[in-house]
């Protein structure tokens, strides 16, 4: 709740310095349109024109550093995601190498499975290997058998399950919590 008040803060606030330049450049290209085709015969008086112009320029500023402020918080909560995110992928891969170590995986079956992982069909795997699409497919029926699962499919959603199973917390300074204890 507390982001989403501020998010909306920020909102209202870019919401309402940009009414004030619409506002503003309205009147300008009005003005100019105005005195170049001669619609008023009398001039604003000084003191109203220095007083929109003093607003005008002010609206701008404004405008500017609230530019820079969004701008600077929207880098600051990407950078905190891409934090998030890699504390994420060391538990991910701490976890699929556990796995890996349980099933006592080959060098070549961890390979492969981290391709599959990935996404790669088995001659694309044979591609990046530089293997036989026959070996890969074998290694990855070995893979399968030892991983108790009979598809790509079923290995990969093995993984979804344990993740559900054991949820990562990650605080806002990107440090995780597991099964309640602190962690790095």
């Amino acid at each position: 709740m507390k982001i989403r008040s501020k998010v909306k803060e920020t909102g209202i606030v870019m919401a309402l310095v940009f009414i004030v330049q619409v506002l503003l450049a309205g009147f300008y290209l009005l003005d100019l349109l105005s005195s170049g085709i001669s619609l008023r015969s009398t001039p604003l008086p000084w003191q109203v024109r220095e007083l929109m112009e003093i607003g005008g320029a002010t609206g701008m500023l404004i405008g500017i550093f609230v530019s820079f402020y969004a701008l600077a918080k929207a880098r600051s909560r990407m950078l905190q995601l891409k934090s998030r995110m890699r504390v994420a992928s060391s538990e991910f891969y701490d976890l699929v190498e556990d796995e890996f170590d349980g099933w006592n995986l080959s060098p070549k079956e961890r390979d492969i499975a981290m391709f599959i992982l990935k996404g790669l069909s088995n001659h694309e795997i044979s591609q990046v290997t530089e293997k036989k699409e026959g070996t890969v497919k074998a290694q990855t029926n070995s893979l399968f058998r030892k991983a108790g699962v009979s598809n790509r499919s079923q290995f990969a959603f093995y993984f979804i399950e344990v993740l559900m199973q054991e949820p990562l917390v990650l605080h806002d300074d990107g440090t995780s919590v597991e099964n309640g204890g602190t962690g790095s």
